[in-house]
Parts: structure tokens; sequence; C-alpha cells
């Protein structure tokens, strides 16, 4: 619905479409843009629009040639590391360093006092 929405917009914005307006790459490019992002957030929405717009500016810059492998590795990178994009980076983050620093065992701190004002 937003996506037929989004459209109608862009028609009536710009009083012109055509096939190439939305080619089938640019569609796989928004779908990355959502996986390296994140879907389950606006977080992850604005990460993944950054994403589409920033990585190929900045390495059209560099090296031409180099967009399309910088990208390849960037979401092989956050399919392996962190699947659920990266708006889920400070969630990892703070599990890693809540299992450096040796962590506590929920089902124990939390559940003896429970049963211990029950038996009460």
């Amino acid at each position: 619905m937003f996506g037929g929405g989004a459209g109608f917009l862009y028609v009536v914005a710009l009083q012109y479409t055509s096939s190439e307006t939305l080619s089938f790459a640019h569609s796989i490019e928004l779908v990355i843009a959502v996986i390296v992002g994140g879907a389950g957030s606006i977080v992850g929405s604005i990460l993944g629009g950054l994403f589409y717009v920033l990585v190929p500016q900045i390495t059209n810059s560099i090296n031409p040639a180099a967009t399309t492998i910088v990208e390849g590795v960037v979401i092989l990178l956050v399919l392996f590391l962190l699947p659920g994009g990266l708006a889920s980076l400070p969630r990892v983050l703070a599990r890693l360093a809540r299992r450096r620093r040796g962590g506590h065992n929920v089902g124990s701190s939390t559940a003896e006092p429970a049963l211990e004002e029950t038996k009460k």
C-alpha cells in the first residue's frame, strides 16, 4: 500500500515515468538498503537510506570500479555478523559486553526471590 502511494506521488511530482525509472537493479538496491539498515525499526530505515545514498557517492569519488565490491562486502558482513541489520548493532554490542563481564544468570537471580516470597 505504501509503495503504491509512493509511486503515485512520484508520478504526480515528476509528471513522467518510464520503465527505466524504477529498474530491476534499482529495486534490488532498495532491498539491499533495507537488509543493511534493518527492517524492524525506523532507525534501520534511516541507516539503510544513508547506506543507499552515501556509500556509492563515497566509493565513486575514490574508485568507481570499487563501488560494487564495497557494497557486496558490506552486505555480506551485515548478513553474517548482524542479521538484524545495522540497527541491531547496539543490542549486539551490549550482549557482547555483558558476556565479556561475565554477565548474570537471569534464571537464578530473578526466580529465587519470587520463589521465596511465594513460600512465605
